[in-house]
């Protein structure tokens, strides 16, 4: 009897010891900030997600992560009558991240699955041959750093960036400007 109350004991603790470590977070985001590219233009950057992560070490987790993005090239455009270039993207990261205090400081690639995208129309030739077809490629490769503030056990604050690495506009041999998106966000996240 006195072995099985040992065994009892000593399952309880290893499972008490377990409960303290920290293994797996969910985090639910939402984010909104600035949408740059590398012409002229300045736009809007909002976007939605999850990710989960797996603690390797204390201070060291890799995240795996899906987000839904809206990005505006040119915000109030259409206000004068012109396209704004609005865009919807399905992310799909994967992120490095150390945790030193209250801090969380990430780095991977994502990549970004347009799934809304705008189309070319000329207003002053309705029978131009550019007009209905898309501006972007599909497919999109980034870079995703962030810094993160922990605000108590279940909230972070930070700032997120998205670095494009590829020209996502389609090449027609007219209009074309080279196009990489960046943005910068801040970033609330619900950690559980």
């Amino acid at each position: 009897m006195k072995k099985y109350l040992l065994f009892a004991l000593f399952l309880s603790a290893v499972v008490a010891a377990q409960a303290q470590e920290r293994k797996w977070e969910h985090q639910f985001h939402v984010s909104a900030g600035v949408q740059i590219d590398n012409t002229d233009n300045t736009g809007s950057s909002t976007g939605i997600g999850y990710s989960l992560g797996r603690f390797l070490r204390p201070d060291f987790s890799l995240t795996a992560g899906v987000a839904l993005r809206y990005e505006v090239e040119n915000m109030f455009d259409s206000l004068d009558g012109a396209d704004d270039d609005d865009y919807t993207f399905v992310d799909f990261s994967v992120a490095a991240r150390y945790h030193t205090g209250h801090w969380t400081f990430g780095l991977g690639p994502v990549f970004s699955f347009c799934t809304r995208n705008d189309t070319y129309y000329i207003d002053a030739n309705p029978t131009d041959p550019m007009n209905d077809k898309e501006k972007l490629h599909t497919f999109g490769l980034g870079l995703k750093p962030s810094v993160m503030y922990d605000l108590g056990r279940h909230f972070r604050l930070g700032v997120e960036g998205h670095i494009g690495l590829n020209d996502m506009r389609i090449d027609y041999g007219r209009f074309h400007e080279p196009n990489r998106f960046h943005s910068i966000s801040l970033t609330l996240a619900a950690r559980l």
